[in-house]
């Protein structure tokens, strides 16, 4: 095979990747050594980024639950007014519940 014949499968395999320049032997191999830690420490940073953002979104998730479980808890009360009732259809700790209709003011302390 010609030799621009073998430049271009390559080129149009690895055109933008490092081994495209590796290939035809136009970088030195510290500069491809050094594009490929580029590469390394970008795809480094994305998997960074991407952890941040799913650790959001899961804190996020975990509030939305978080004020579904509250707002059942409300509506259930509102039903059969004892915590204790409430704890028990729900499943929840009755500390919990009552934690929960303290904070919205719909049971005293005495309670």
């Amino acid at each position: 095979m010609p030799m621009f014949q073998l430049e271009n499968e390559y080129y149009n395999k690895y055109s933008s990747e490092p081994e495209y320049f590796q290939v035809i032997g136009t970088v030195t191999d510290e500069e491809y050594i050094s594009m490929i830690e580029r590469d390394k420490q970008k795809l480094e940073q994305q998997l960074v980024k991407e952890r941040k953002e799913r650790k959001e979104r899961e804190q996020e998730r975990e509030q939305e639950r978080e004020k579904e479980r509250e707002n059942n808890i409300i509506n259930v009360f509102k039903h059969f007014g004892s915590a204790d009732e409430v704890a028990n259809m729900l499943s929840l700790s009755k500390e919990y519940v009552k934690k929960v209709l303290l904070s919205k003011g719909l049971i005293s302390l005495g309670s």
